[in-house]
C-alpha cells in the first residue's frame, strides 16, 4: 500500500463499511433460510429482518466522504478527474463482473430451455419471452449505466448493484466537478437543484423561492433517465461530502470527536423508529438528517482514531478490503444455493437454522477473501500499473514532441 494511501485510510471506518456489508447479507440470508424452517420451528431472529437499508445509507455516505477525503488534490486538474474515473471503474467493474457470470449462468440455461426457473433473482424474467432479453439489455447489465431506466434492483441481475449505478452516477458528477474553472460552479449547482427538488414547499417559500415545477417537468420528461442524478439518496452523498472536506480540513480532535461520534450515535438511536429501524426507505428529508447524522459519527470516529483515542489493528483493513466483494458476491452465491435447495427437502430446526445461518455467513466470508486476495486486488494492481505505463508513454511522447519542436524552431 503506498504511503500516501496508508496514511488516509481510517481502520474505524473500514470496520464500518464492513459490518454494514454484513448487514446487507443478513438481510438477504435470513428471510431465504427461513423458508428451510420445519413447521412450528421459530423464525430466525423472531422473523425480524435485518437492516438492510441502514447499510446502504451508510454506505453511500461514506462514499461521499471517502471522495472528498481522498482526492481533494485532485480539484481543479483535469488529469485529476480522468484518474478518478479510472480508479473508480477499476474498483467497480472487475469484481462485479466476476459475480455477474454465476446469474448470467442461469439466466442463459432459462433461455436456452422451455424450463423457467422461478428464482426470486430472475423474479423480473419469470414469464417473459427469451427474445426479450436483448443485447442491450445485457450491455446495460455489464456497464451499468446510471442513465437506464431501471427502477431499484427488480431489474438487477445482481439486486444489489442498483446502488452502484448510483455510485456511478455520483462518481460522474464528482469527477465533473473536478474540472477547473466549472468544476466547483457545477458541483453547487447540482447541490442546489437537488435541495430545490425535493425541500417541502414551505420552506421554499421562506426564502422566497419558488417550486420548482419547471424541474420536476424535465425529470418527467427524461422518462426515469435523470432520475439518480436527482433523488433523496444524493443527500447521503452531499453528507459524505461536506464532512470528508471538513475533516480534510480541520480534522476534530479527542474532544470534538467524542461530541460528534455521541451525537451522531444518539441523534440515530433517536430517528430509527421513523426509518423502520433502517429497513425501509425514508422520506425526502428523514433521509436528509439521517445522511447529516452518520457523517457526524463518521468524522466524529475518524477523529477518535487520528487522536489515538481508538486503536484497530490490521484486521480492521483487511475486514474492509472484503467488504465491496461480500457485497456484490453473496447475492450470486445465495443464487446457487435456491437453485438446488428444493432437492434437499430439509425441514430445519430453530438450532439448525441459526447453525446454518453462521456457517453460510463464515461460508460468504471466505469466499469474499478469496475474491480480494485473488481475483480483486491483483486486477487493480494491473490495471494501476497499465494506467502508469500508459501515462508514461504518453509524457515521453509529448517530450519528444517538444524536443523536436525545440529543434526545428532553433535550426537555421
Amino acid at each position: 500500500m503506498p504511503a500516501q494511501a496508508a496514511k488516509l485510510k481510517l481502520n474505524t471506518l473500514e470496520l464500518g463499511r464492513f459490518i454494514a456489508a454484513t448487514v446487507v447479507v443478513l438481510t438477504h440470508i435470513i428471510p431465504d433460510l427461513n423458508t428451510l424452517a420445519a413447521p412450528g420451528a421459530a423464525p430466525l431472529f423472531g422473523g425480524h429482518g435485518a437492516p438492510g437499508e441502514l447499510g446502504v445509507c451508510y454506505f453511500f455516505v461514506l462514499s461521499g466522504f471517502v471522495m472528498a477525503y481522498t482526492h481533494k488534490e485532485d480539484f481543479g486538474h483535469v488529469g485529476g478527474a480522468l484518474r478518478f474515473w479510472w480508479r473508480r471503474a477499476c474498483r467497480i467493474y472487475p469484481i462485479y463482473w466476476l459475480a455477474l457470470l454465476i446469474p448470467l449462468h442461469y439466466l442463459y440455461s432459462v433461455i436456452t430451455t422451455p424450463k423457467v426457473l422461478g428464482l426470486y433473482l430472475l423474479s423480473s424474467f419469470a414469464g417473459t419471452p427469451p427474445t426479450a432479453f436483448t443485447l442491450s439489455r445485457l450491455l446495460d447489465l455489464v456497464l451499468l449505466s446510471p442513465f437506464a431506466n431501471t427502477p431499484w434492483g427488480t431489474t438487477e441481475l445482481i439486486p444489489p448493484a442498483w446502488t452502484l449505478r448510483y455510485e456511478l452516477a455520483f462518481y460522474l458528477m464528482l469527477g465533473m466537478a473536478m474540472l477547473p474553472y466549472i468544476g466547483k460552479p457545477l458541483l453547487a449547482a447540482w447541490v442546489a437543484l437537488v435541495f430545490w427538488h425535493w425541500l417541502p414547499v414551505n420552506i421554499l417559500a421562506f426564502f422566497n423561492v419558488p417550486p420548482p415545477f419547471l424541474l420536476n417537468d424535465g425529470f418527467v420528461a427524461l422518462q426515469g433517465r435523470a432520475d439518480r442524478f436527482g433523488t433523496p439518496l444524493e443527500f447521503f452523498f452531499f453528507a459524505g461530502l461536506a464532512a470528508g472536506w471538513v475533516f480534510a480540513k480541520h480534522p476534530p480532535g479527542r474532544l470534538w470527536g467524542s461530541l460528534l461520534a455521541l451525537a451522531g450515535a444518539a441523534g440515530m438511536a433517536d430517528l430509527l423508529p421513523s426509518i423502520d429501524y433502517g429497513t425501509t426507505q425514508a422520506l425526502p428529508m428523514p433521509t436528509l438528517l439521517e445522511g447529516v447524522l452518520l457523517a457526524m459519527l463518521i468524522v466524529g470516529l475518524g477523529g477518535l482514531e487520528r487522536a489515538g483515542v481508538i486503536r484497530l489493528g490490521k484486521w480492521a483493513t483487511v475486514a474492509g478490503m472484503i467488504s465491496y466483494p461480500l457485497y456484490i458476491l453473496h447475492f450470486p452465491v445465495l443464487t446457487m444455493f435456491d437453485v438446488h435447495k428444493a432437492t434437499l427437502h430439509w425441514a430445519l430446526s430453530t438450532g439448525a437454522l441459526y447453525a446454518l445461518g453462521a456457517a453460510a455467513l463464515l461460508g460468504i466470508y471466505g469466499l469474499a477473501a478469496l475474491a480480494t486476495y485473488f481475483f480483486d486486488q491483483p486486477v487493480q494492481r494491473g490495471l494501476r500499473r497499465l494506467s502508469r505505463l500508459v501515462a508514461g508513454r504518453v509524457a515521453g511522447h509529448r517530450r519528444g514532441q517538444t524536443a523536436n519542436a525545440g529543434l526545428e524552431s532553433s535550426a537555421p
